[in-house]
């Protein structure tokens, strides 16, 4: 049943390709940690690294749409570093989580595990991808993931405890509940766009205190001094043999769409549980009356 369910969640959402679900405890790195992109989400360049050659670069569309077992490491993650009920995770781990990717970005590893990723991958370079101000970075994430993970907030009300009770359990929700404990989404419609400013400001000092390059990337540069910085060729179309355009994915149109198509499939799967669930306890009274009525079991019958 969970394996249907992360299949069609992986199609309806379009984040991701076939669905693995790989256990990466037992894995290992098998190919170099090259980049570490630690931009806030909505500046991701995913795409980008990819089409420059880098295989593969991690991404929040692993989890939901390419190998959602990798929520189980994450979790442990967050229970090792902000719980204190794991060992926190060094380099072994983040080698087993993260062992066929040469780069990394967006959420979660950005902005929970951005200076465990710096020390435990001393050689990588690092990219700070940014928006033109906080305001646009602001005016993206507003209309995407705000909306997107106000869904997932669960506040204590009666509502939300009976779409926990009747929502089929799936450990995306304990992943959700571990990103929300970071934040509230109230917070980061109070601050949002301080803490763009703030992170943006930590990484810059952290890379200076490391003596530790920083490119400063805004998407809308194109890949020319991307792959300068990272000294890789600019990619080729192979359709015209002229250099390719910089790639535009999963831009707020094309979330949004996803989200509502995820919206729609989780509350199908809330109705037909609903549904069950009244059928069951109908059937359960209509049984027991019969019984009552026929007095079984040394019941007495009621008089009419």
């Amino acid at each position: 049943m969970a394996s249907l369910l992360l299949n069609s969640i992986s199609k309806i959402s379009q984040w991701g390709g076939e669905v693995t679900n790989v256990d990466k405890h037992s894995c290992k790195r098998v190919v170099p940690m090259k980049v570490l992109v630690l931009g806030l989400s909505r500046t991701a360049i995913r795409q980008a690294l990819r089409d420059i050659g880098y295989r593969d670069v991690y991404h929040a569309s692993v989890i939901y749409g390419e190998n959602p077992a990798d929520v189980d490491m994450w979790i442990e993650a967050f229970e090792g570093k902000f719980d204190g009920t794991r060992k926190r995770f060094g380099r072994n781990e983040w080698d087993q989580l993260l062992g066929n990717c040469m780069a990394v970005t967006d959420v979660p590893c950005v902005p929970h595990f951005d200076e465990d990723l710096m020390e435990a991958y001393p050689e990588a370079k690092v990219i700070l991808s940014v928006r033109d101000s906080a305001e646009q970075w602001w005016k993206s994430v507003s209309t995407t993931l705000v909306p997107f993970s106000e869904w997932h907030e669960h506040r204590g009300r009666l509502g939300d405890k009976l779409w926990r009770f009747f929502m089929p359990h799936l450990r995306f929700d304990e992943y959700h509940q571990q990103l929300l404990k970071r934040g509230s989404i109230q917070d980061v419609r109070k601050r949002g766009k301080q803490q763009y400013t703030n992170h943006n400001a930590r990484i810059k000092k952290l890379c200076a205190e490391q003596g530790r390059p920083c490119l400063e990337f805004n998407v809308k540069d194109g890949y020319a001094p991307l792959c300068e910085y990272l000294e890789e060729p600019v990619p080729i179309d192979p359709g015209t043999g002229k250099p390719a355009q910089f790639p535009r994915r999963n831009d707020s149109i094309a979330f949004q769409k996803t989200d509502r198509s995820l919206r729609v499939f989780m509350r199908l799967l809330v109705a037909i549980n609903v549904a069950c669930f009244v059928a069951g306890t109908t059937g359960l009274i209509v049984g027991f009356e019969y019984v009552r009525r026929k007095g079984f079991f040394g019941l007495p019958v009621r008089q009419i």
